[in-house]
């Protein structure tokens, strides 16, 4: 079934949810507090970024 979110940041996706009635409900009021796939992308881009980045400097640390 088709369902039209509107997500935190704004705007608006069309995504075809299957399954219960109250497991499509359910993720339907889950997706709706999230920021859409685009804004979210680079968010999570920028985390696994900054992941490495920490990863990297503890292991120099504990070459030392």
């Amino acid at each position: 079934m088709q369902h039209t979110i509107t997500h935190t940041c704004g705007h608006t996706s069309r995504i075809n949810l299957a399954g219960p009635r109250q497991h499509q409900e359910d993720r339907a009021t889950h997706l709706r507090r999230q920021p859409c796939w685009s804004c979210r992308q680079p968010l999570i881009t920028q985390a696994s970024i900054d992941r490495a980045e920490q990863i990297a400097t503890q292991a120099m640390q504990d070459r030392r």
